[in-house]
């Protein structure tokens, strides 16, 4: 029970790193005059791909600069990781629990560790907030935090089940007695009297 319980968790971590890859991770929006709401620059930020828009007049371009970034594809490991192992957890062969509950950690660790990387990083730049910039996470960022727990809750009940379903070593039979009995004198039968014994 706790196998398929694993599975579904890191199958519904999974589906929601996928949400994550593809939806706002942060945004931020620089003023050059916050009271009057006049934007200068404004940014959003998503696993693979970061846009900026300047405001009118800032660049001789379009005023749109479309930029790719690789955490989709750490992203994408930890999506594999957590299908395969979930797969195995729910449809999987019984009778080799080990390498199920193996395959469980590992893709549990592994979507745990991509998620968690992502999600630092968008909590990093946060952090670079100011008084002309305004920052904020969007659905994505929430999306992969949900997956970080899930991952982290299936890691851990895949290892306290395969701590449950080891078989306890047999106790030894213990004696009555503190020391070792000797064995009980055998009487041997008395074999036919024999010639007496000879003089020399």
């Amino acid at each position: 029970m706790s196998d398929r319980l694993s599975g579904a968790l890191l199958a519904v971590g999974a589906a929601l790193t996928v949400g994550g890859s593809f939806t706002t991770l942060n945004s931020a929006v620089d003023y050059r005059d916050r009271e009057k709401d006049e934007v200068v620059v404004e940014s959003v930020s998503k696993a693979w791909s970061h846009r900026t828009e300047f405001a009118e007049g800032l660049v001789s371009t379009d005023g749109v600069v479309d930029r790719v970034q690789f955490d989709g594809v750490s992203l994408l490991v930890g999506i594999v990781a957590a299908l395969v192992a979930a797969v195995f957890l729910l449809v999987g062969p019984g009778r080799r629990p080990p390498l199920r509950r193996g395959l469980a950690v590992a893709g549990g660790a592994v979507l745990f560790g991509t998620t968690l990387a992502v999600v630092m990083e968008a909590v990093s730049v946060a952090q670079w907030e100011s008084d002309t910039q305004e920052m904020s996470f969007g659905l994505g960022f929430y999306l992969l935090t949900g997956a970080v727990l899930l991952s982290l809750a299936a890691t851990a009940l895949t290892l306290v089940g395969a701590q449950r379903s080891t078989p306890a070593a047999p106790a030894l039979p213990q004696s009555s007695h503190p020391w070792p009995t000797p064995p009980a004198a055998q009487p041997y039968p008395a074999g036919p009297a024999g010639p007496p014994p000879s003089s020399y």
